[in-house]
């Protein structure tokens, strides 16, 4: 197995971050007053799978994958385009390097997109002055499966991506790339001798600015940019590795759940491996669904807004959820009602809705505008408190 990679040598990132919610008193009352509004384009009852922002264009260009398809809209209150990625109706993933306009010489979006049955996958670059999508070469013959955001230590935004292709059908995750902040494919990297392949697909990665930490749910891999090995972690019973996150000095890990128990939240001090739970045990049982089915947690975000770490939640089935939750850094306690400026969370279907994507634009450097891309009910996003079905 390989990872193919140019180290990035300054990281000022693109992704982002965070919000939480519930509210009390007389922003209780305000909210139950909230009418949920919608700028349309992308189905409400769509999976956002992906998102990405083109700063270095007035105003911001956001993308989103929704119901694999590729949308794009300008900032502001406007709606959702439906497009295609050189003619393929399948848009996997969208991603984008290089970090917000100014940071760095190349700002790139990136997409893998697919035909109708899901063949031919292909890793595409966009091309600002035409609009055109021109595939990217050098993957050797496999197939690309997605990307994946590599966040740095501000924790919520990324300049590079990571790339994971496969081989085969049952698909044999075999090689993985790192697409540098100047929107170039590395060489691949062989994994550490006798690895074989990373068993399942790459879900979430981290840069500390020597190391990449990257997890494939039955393991968390390490990477200098020459060789990656498998993690041995400590702390816990943990299983199912899914979202991770670099801040403080600190690597946050979070778990998918498994059997009748929940999902885990830890973390550990670098450059121990030591992991603690969040929430009051390795495992969050306690946490439940509406329908009472164990939770498990996925992405993390820096809220920049109110300095909290935001998780992404999501059930067994991926039908439902508790939204997102947050916490403090460094705090043990895991706040299951977010407690954010929001003035009408509790009015929409998102704390009961499945997380897959958290994401915060470049906008406004003090206060970002958030969304959340979920399972079956489209695609958030929150501007001057308030959350708007896109």
């Amino acid at each position: 197995m390989k990872i193919h990679s140019t180290l990035a040598v300054a990281a000022v990132l693109i992704l982002a971050t965070s919000c939480s919610a519930g509210t009390s008193g007389i922003f209780a009352s305000i909210e139950r007053e909230q009418k949920v509004v919608s700028l349309g384009g992308i189905s409400k009852t769509a999976t956002v799978t992906s998102m990405a922002e083109l700063t270095s264009v007035s105003p911001h260009l956001y993308f989103a994958t929704g119901g694999r398809s590729l949308f794009i809209r300008s900032a502001g209150t406007v709606p959702w385009n439906k497009t295609t990625v050189d003619g393929k109706p399948q848009v996997i993933a969208v991603g984008s390097t290089g970090g917000p306009a100014g940071a760095h010489p190349v700002e790139t979006i990136f997409a893998v997109a697919a035909n109708g049955d899901g063949s031919g996958a292909t890793l595409y670059k966009y091309d600002q002055a035409s609009g055109l999508w021109p595939s990217v070469p050098g993957l050797g013959g496999d197939t690309p499966s997605g990307l994946v955001p590599i966040r740095t230590s501000d924790g919520y935004t990324n300049d590079e991506l990571l790339l994971v292709t496969y081989v085969g059908s049952p698909p044999s995750y075999q090689n993985v790339y790192v697409i540098n902040n100047s929107g170039v494919l590395g060489p691949s990297i062989n994994l550490a001798s006798g690895l074989g392949s990373l068993s399942a697909n790459v879900t979430s990665a981290v840069f500390t600015g020597v190391t990449y930490y990257f997890a494939s749910e039955s393991y968390l891999w390490s990477s200098d940019g020459t060789t990656a090995n498998k993690v041995a972690t400590s702390g816990g019973a943990i299983h199912g590795y899914k979202g991770l996150l670099y801040f403080g000095g600190t690597l946050y890990l979070s778990t998918i759940s498994k059997d009748s128990s929940g999902g885990g939240l830890y973390s550990a001090t670098l450059p121990s491996l030591s992991f603690t739970g969040i929430g009051g045990s390795s495992n969050n049982e306690s946490v439940k669904s509406s329908s009472g089915s164990p939770v498990s947690f996925a992405q993390f975000l820096f809220n920049t807004t109110n300095n909290s770490i935001w998780v992404a939640t999501g059930a067994t089935t991926l039908t439902e959820g508790t939204g997102y939750m947050e916490f403090t850094p460094g705090s043990s306690t895991l706040q299951t009602t977010p407690n954010t400026d929001s003035n009408n969370y509790n009015s929409t279907v998102l704390p009961n809705s499945a997380v897959g994507v958290l994401f915060a634009d470049h906008e406004s450097t003090t206060s970002p505008n958030y969304f959340l891309g979920t399972f079956s009910q489209g695609l958030w996003g929150w501007s001057n408190r308030t959350w708007i079905q896109q």
